[in-house]
Parts: C-alpha cells; sequence; structure tokens
C-alpha cells in the first residue's frame, strides 16, 4: 500500500521500479502539492520513500535516458487563487 495516499500525482518508471511523484491530499487545503516521491517495486512487492522534490507539486514527469523529469505543474490550488510551478524543471537520478 502506498505509503502517502494522494491524488493528482504523477508516475514514471526508471529499471522496473515506479516512482509516485507530487501529487496532494486532497483533505489538506487549500491543496498544497507535495514534495513526496515513493518508490514502489514490483519484483518484491514493497514501497520505500525516496528523496523528495525541491519543489511540492502535482502535475507531469516524464523519463528520458534514465532520469525523470518533473516539468511545470501546479504548486497550490484553490478555488479563487492558483499557485503554478510553470516553467520549472527538476531531474530526479534514480
Amino acid at each position: 500500500e502506498m505509503l502517502t495516499k494522494r491524488i493528482s500525482l504523477s508516475t514514471s518508471v526508471v529499471d522496473g521500479k515506479i516512482y509516485i511523484i507530487g501529487g496532494y491530499i486532497p483533505s489538506i487545503r487549500p491543496y498544497p502539492g507535495l514534495t513526496t516521491v515513493e518508490v514502489y517495486d514490483p519484483a518484491t512487492d514493497t514501497w520505500a520513500l525516496a528523496t523528495d522534490m525541491p519543489t511540492g507539486r502535482y502535475g507531469a514527469a516524464g523519463v528520458m535516458d534514465g532520469k525523470i523529469y518533473v516539468i511545470g505543474g501546479m504548486q497550490t490550488w484553490r478555488y479563487e487563487n492558483s499557485s503554478p510551478a510553470d516553467g520549472i524543471v527538476e531531474v530526479f537520478e534514480p
């Protein structure tokens, strides 16, 4: 079971492991993006924490050459006002 239950997360797969990145917890308002990164290893059916992202957010991630790129996304969402993370690019090397 995932260590931090959340929604609007991003996922990436590197070397057979699934990385769960960011997202937010709907019960915490005004919906701040999480810095949390978790790793699921299907071979052992285990979850572990990885190094947190510098910028909490929910948004998009992609993999290239074994590195995970987290690009843009939203840092905080409110009904009346939002805080975009547009232009922020962070690279995670598992």
